[in-house]
């Protein structure tokens, strides 16, 4: 007897045909975990780097702080021979102390362009940083009474901007932080 074969209802390869479509999804599944493995790592370094400039960066304002803190009397403007027009709405204009030689958001004093940058760490990794110190502003200059201290001591104001930036890699976004602080200093008069 012969028997008729539908080609429809003939079950033979199904499995391999399963198989290949199951190895197919797995390896999709592989990839796809793959690129989110290393996008997560590349994210991962990015925020490493962040919080490695952003603590430089807030390092260096305690290095102004420092600065002050071993001045006895109000410091006077570094570039008063910079701006001789007095066009005081340049933030620079009541700057008084510029530390490192980098260009950028801190503003590069001749007179102290030969101090270098403050760095931290080495090679690639290596993370430059600098700072400003200006005055709050015009009227702070003169500094308002401290009495407490004395006729002969006032109090000051200064805005201090510090940055940080990842050496090797110049085209990164520097990493800024603005501080405020008051200090009692001797006035000269």
């Amino acid at each position: 007897m012969n028997k008729n074969i539908n080609p429809i209802k003939n079950e033979q390869g199904s499995v391999l045909v399963i198989a290949l479509v199951i190895l197919v999804l797995l390896t999709l599944m592989g990839i796809s975990v793959t690129t989110t493995s290393d996008i997560d790592i590349q994210i991962a370094k990015n925020e490493q780097e962040y919080v490695n400039e952003f603590y430089v960066a807030d390092s260096a304002w305690r290095h102004a702080i420092q600065w002050l803190d071993g001045i006895a009397s109000a410091p006077a403007l570094t570039n008063q021979a910079l701006f001789i027009s007095g066009a005081t709405g340049d933030p620079n204009f009541l700057s008084i102390r510029n530390f490192g030689n980098a260009t950028g958001p801190v503003y590069v004093n001749n007179v102290q362009s030969v101090i270098p940058d403050g760095t931290l760490g080495g090679g690639s990794s290596q993370i430059n940083y600098w700072y400003r110190i200006t005055y709050l502003d015009e009227l702070s200059m003169e500094g308002t009474i401290a009495p407490l201290f004395g006729e002969e001591f006032r109090r000051y104001s200064f805005i201090i901007t510090s940055v940080a930036r990842e050496a090797g890699n110049p085209t990164a976004g520097a990493q800024v932080v603005t501080v405020t602080v008051t200090r009692v200093l001797q006035s000269g008069e």
